[in-house]
């Protein structure tokens, strides 16, 4: 999180409070995060706070198809009316680990464990990109899964979002190189 006039300190003091927050409110549904890989972006009009949620292993080929929670957030945007402000798990299903030119769907379940939105999109095979910075109504759920990264023992598992409805998904060893996933 960037403040333009903040003292300087003061942007890892309330990113720590965040990162508490919602920690607090992902342990009361069940989940532990990786609070150290915390987004945080603010805008006149909405508020996106997310982490992944910790795993002891990368997600298996049959959990992507079938559907998993990766990430835990709280989002509010003032023009979106499908998703209410709140606390959501966002699920990410794709077509297992063939990301080239697949699809990608993801859904954000409410406390209630209903699924209060969904949005399709592109996904595609890792690689660096830059990400977009100011996210409009249209894009606002999308960007809440902008990047992460979940590890097991020998893999990582990591998401970018390189677009309005577009990610590169896949593998990668602990010095970041680009890995089949299998």
């Amino acid at each position: 999180m960037k403040t333009a006039s903040a003292p300087a300190g003061l942007d890892s003091v309330i990113r720590a409070q965040l990162a508490d927050t919602l920690g607090s409110a992902a342990k009361e549904a069940g989940f532990s995060l990786l609070k150290d890989q915390l987004t945080c972006d603010l805008g006149n009009g909405f508020t996106i706070i997310a982490a992944p949620i910790a795993r002891d292993e990368v997600p298996t080929e049959k959990e992507l198809s079938k559907g998993v929670g990766l990430v835990y957030a709280y989002l509010a945007h003032d023009e979106n009316q499908k998703l209410p402000p709140g606390f959501y798990l966002i699920r990410v299903a794709t077509n297992g680990y063939n990301f080239k030119d697949g699809a990608v769907k993801i859904s954000f379940v409410d406390a209630k464990g209903k699924t209060a939105y969904s949005l399709s999109g592109q996904s595609s095979q890792l690689k660096k990109a830059a990400r977009n910075s100011t996210p409009s109504a249209e894009e606002f759920a999308a960007r809440s899964v902008t990047h992460g990264m979940i590890c097991g023992s020998r893999k990582c598992f990591k998401w970018d979002r390189v677009g309005l409805g577009k990610w590169e998904w896949g593998c990668t060893d602990s010095a970041g190189n680009v890995l089949n996933c299998v």
